[in-house]
């Protein structure tokens, strides 16, 4: 009997001389990580390839600029959310991530915007992405993008980045023509500008040519540049792209067409 008493006081001794092993460790190792500098800075830009708005180096910069710095600063004294926020406040930015490892290494990943349409106003030009998001022109990095300027029906302040309040349903309707662009690369190739006058009739400005094709509002896209594929088809290798002033697609099953110098009007019916 008291031989299982000294065994039993021997396993008792034993697990907690463990445990107290084990929680004098986890503090020492815990006190000695929150001790430990930053061994290295990486940053990761997502789409890098097709998306230029967003650079590693602007990034470094940001966080250079709160005070982080391989081999001096102390992990414990890093503020992730509120380095993600800073980084954030990038107009391009979509979405930031800043996160520790137990080596030291901080790594920022980023999320890039992709625009699919700009808006060009009279208090300066905007991108904006499938979900409506509007946010300012960049100077580093201007990709290729249908243009959209004159008469834009939207009150947008200078700088503006977020959702706006109001033209919800003009910004749906220029989106979806936006994305009929970018999925026919024929029509996105030939379309050099978009332009709204007073009455918020779109004209199509082609790359080839020396005429206006009047688009009308932004619905019923695909129809309207079937019948305009069907013109190009088979009445402009008759007539040559300089005969007309301006092709419009507004009406039902035709097209309406105007030639150079306001000789004579056409009319094609489809």
């Amino acid at each position: 009997m008291f031989k299982k008493i000294l065994i039993y006081t021997g396993y008792t001794l034993l697990f907690s001389a463990l445990v107290f092993y084990f929680i004098f460790s986890g503090r020492l190792t815990g006190k000695n990580e929150e001790r430990k500098p930053v061994s290295a800075i990486r940053v990761i830009v997502a789409d890098s390839s097709d998306i230029k708005f967003v650079t590693a180096e602007e990034i470094e910069k940001i966080v250079a600029g709160n005070g982080i710095a391989e081999g001096s600063t102390i992990l414990s004294e890093i503020n992730t959310h509120q380095l993600e926020e800073k980084i954030n406040g990038r107009s391009a930015v979509k979405v930031s991530q800043v996160y520790l490892n137990r080596e030291g290494l901080l790594t920022v990943s980023i999320n890039q915007r992709k625009p699919i349409l700009r808006i060009q106003t009279e208090r300066g030009g905007y991108y904006m992405d499938q979900s409506l998001y509007l946010f300012p022109l960049v100077n580093n990095y201007s990709p290729y993008l249908p243009v959209v300027s004159g008469n834009i029906p939207l009150d947008i302040p200078p700088g503006f980045r977020g959702y706006l309040s109001n033209g919800g349903e003009w910004l749906s309707r220029m989106r979806d023509f936006a994305i009929f662009l970018e999925e026919e690369e024929f029509w996105n190739n030939m379309t050099e500008q978009l332009y709204i006058d007073k009455k918020g009739v779109i004209h199509m400005i082609p790359r080839i040519g020396d005429h206006r094709i009047i688009i009308g509002g932004a619905v019923n896209i695909r129809e309207k540049f079937r019948k305009l594929e069907c013109f190009y088809r088979d009445v402009i290798p008759l007539t040559g792209w300089q005969a007309f002033k301006s092709i419009d697609l507004q009406y039902n099953k035709q097209i309406v067409c105007k030639k150079q110098n306001n000789i004579t009007d056409k009319k094609s019916d489809l």
